[in-house]
């Protein structure tokens, strides 16, 4: 299950005040380790899933893009690549998403990417 939280950081002389904006509960996605924000999206990976989501604004899901083929929706211990983080880098100019695992064990030792300059379905 993921939830995913806006939350608005306004910075005051003393202090930081943080507002929940919104709250969303997607119980259909298994987990989430890594959430990334570009070009008015919500990029999403778990660490058992098998698909990275992609989210509007309003968290409404926009499209998904596999990273594991598989008909299960969520991985067990043993075939998840455990990824743990996510960033997007620039690789001749185009934006990627760049994914990575724990690294914990030698069948956890992978990057995943995916070109975010594609056009997904709207």
């Amino acid at each position: 299950m993921l939830v995913i939280q806006m939350i608005l950081i306004q910075s005051k002389l003393s202090a930081q005040e943080l507002t929940l904006l919104k709250n969303t509960n997607l119980r259909y996605y298994p987990s989430s380790s890594a959430i990334e924000f570009y070009n008015n999206r919500i990029y999403v990976i778990g660490d058992d899933a098998t698909h990275m989501l992609m989210l509007d604004t309003q968290h409404n899901i926009v499209d998904s893009v596999a990273l594991i083929h598989s008909l299960k929706r969520r991985l067990t211990k043993d075939e998840k690549p455990d990824l743990e983080a996510m960033t997007i880098i620039r690789k001749k100019g185009k934006p990627i998403i760049l994914a990575i695992s724990s690294f914990s064990t030698s069948e956890r030792n992978s990057f995943f990417h995916t070109n975010l300059s594609i056009e997904f379905r709207q």
